[in-house]
C-alpha cells in the first residue's frame, strides 16, 4: 500500500469513530521494535479531551491504525518512533512525527535523574506508591484516562508492563506505600508523619473582592456582604477603603454589621479547625461586597486581626480590589 492510501485508510478509519460533539479526533502512539503502541482521543469544540471508557474502545479500528502505521513507517525515508495523526471536523488531516529514543524513555530519564542527584550529593527521598491491579484498573476507569505507558492495546497490559520496567524503583524507595485501601486524607497523614514528624497547619487566607468583578475561583467559603449599608453613597467616605480608619468605623458602628461580625467570626473559630481535622493545607475564605472597596475589606481586616489572635494557625488576607490603598 502506497503512502497516499494508508494516509486515506487511517483517516476513514478515525472518521468511523469520530463522536459527533468532536472537533478533532487524534491518534497518537509509538513504533519501537520490541513494542508498539497507539490509541484515539477526540477534542470538542471548548478544547476539552476526551477518551474512550474502559469496556467501549474501539479495539478493532485502534489495532487496523497501528498495522498501517507500521507500513507507513516501513515506506517513509525519515527515522522516527512517535507519531499523531490529526483528523478535523471538515474530513482535513495533519500528521506529525517525532524520534526518541529508547534510552530517552520516561524510565531511563528517571535513573538518570537519580544518578545525578547522587552525583551531586543532593539529598532526597523517593515515594513508591503501589496498589492491587484491580483497584488500578477501576481507578482508571473512573477518571477515563489513558496509561500514560501506551504501549499495548488493553489497559491490563500496560499496568503489568508497568510494574516490569519499575520494579528496580521500588527496591530504591525510601518509602513505599500500599494506597488499596487508602484514602487522600490517609495517604496525608502517612506523608505528614514520615517526613514532618508533625501535622502541617493550615494556612488560611482571607480575601475581599466585589462581586462586580467576579467570585474569585478557588474559594471555600464565601459570604456576602451586600445586605449592609454601603459606605460608597457617604461623600466623605466614597473614595476612601475598608483599610482607612473612617471607613471602618463607619461599618462597624451600624448594629448590624457588629451583629453579623460576631457571627462571622465565632462561626469561623468553629469552622476552621474542622477543615484542618478534614485534612485540608490550605483554606481560602471570600468576603464579598458590591466593589470590594469598603465593607468587605473592613470585614476582612478585623477577622485578620481578631482570627490571628484567637487561633495558633498562618492567617494572611489579600484585598483584590485595593490592595494596601486607603483612598482610590
Amino acid at each position: 500500500m502506497k503512502e497516499q492510501e494508508i494516509y486515506q485508510k487511517i483517516g476513514e478509519l478515525l472518521w468511523s469513530i469520530m463522536p459527533e460533539e468532536a472537533v478533532r479526533i487524534d491518534f497518537i502512539g509509538s513504533i519501537y521494535p520490541e513494542h508498539y503502541s497507539g490509541g484515539a482521543e477526540w477534542v470538542v469544540a471548548n478544547g476539552d479531551i476526551h477518551y474512550f471508557p474502559l469496556g467501549q474502545r474501539p479495539d478493532e479500528i485502534e489495532g487496523e491504525i497501528i498495522n498501517l502505521m507500521k507500513q507507513l513507517r516501513s515506506t517513509l525515508s525519515q527515522e522516527w518512533t512517535q507519531y499523531k495523526f490529526s483528523l478535523f471536523d471538515n474530513m482535513e488531516f495533519n500528521i506529525q512525527f517525532a524520534y526518541v529514543s529508547d534510552e530517552d524513555s520516561w524510565p531511563m530519564l528517571y535513573l538518570r535523574g537519580v544518578s545525578d542527584l547522587d552525583e551531586n550529593e543532593i539529598n532526597y527521598k523517593v515515594i513508591y506508591l503501589d496498589a492491587r491491579t484491580n483497584v488500578l484498573l477501576s481507578r482508571y476507569e473512573l477518571s477515563r484516562r489513558k496509561h500514560p505507558l501506551n504501549l499495548y492495546d488493553t489497559l491490563l497490559e500496560n499496568i503489568e508492563e508497568e510494574r516490569k520496567l519499575i520494579k528496580d524503583f521500588m527496591l530504591k524507595a525510601d518509602l513505599v506505600i500500599d494506597t488499596t485501601k487508602t484514602s487522600a486524607k490517609e495517604l496525608q497523614q502517612i506523608l505528614e508523619k514520615a517526613f514532618s514528624g508533625k501535622k502541617t497547619k493550615l494556612n488560611v487566607n482571607l480575601t475581599s473582592f466585589g462581586f462586580k468583578n467576579g467570585i474569585p475561583l478557588d474559594l471555600h467559603l464565601m459570604f456576602d456582604l451586600r445586605f449592609l449599608p454601603n459606605p460608597y453613597y457617604i461623600d466623605d467616605l466614597k473614595r476612601k477603603t475598608g483599610n482607612h480608619k473612617d471607613v471602618m468605623d463607619y461599618v462597624m458602628r451600624l448594629e448590624e454589621s457588629r451583629e453579623f461580625y460576631k457571627m462571622l467570626l465565632d462561626m469561623l473559630e468553629y469552622l476552621i479547625p474542622k477543615y484542618e481535622k478534614d485534612g485540608k493545607s490550605h483554606l481560602r475564605i471570600g468576603i464579598g461586597c458590591s466593589g470590594g472597596q469598603h465593607r468587605s475589606a473592613t470585614f476582612v481586616n478585623m477577622l485578620y486581626k481578631d482570627l490571628s489572635k484567637k487561633l495558633d494557625y498562618k492567617i494572611t488576607k489579600f484585598h483584590r480590589e485595593i490592595g494596601d490603598k486607603t483612598e482610590v
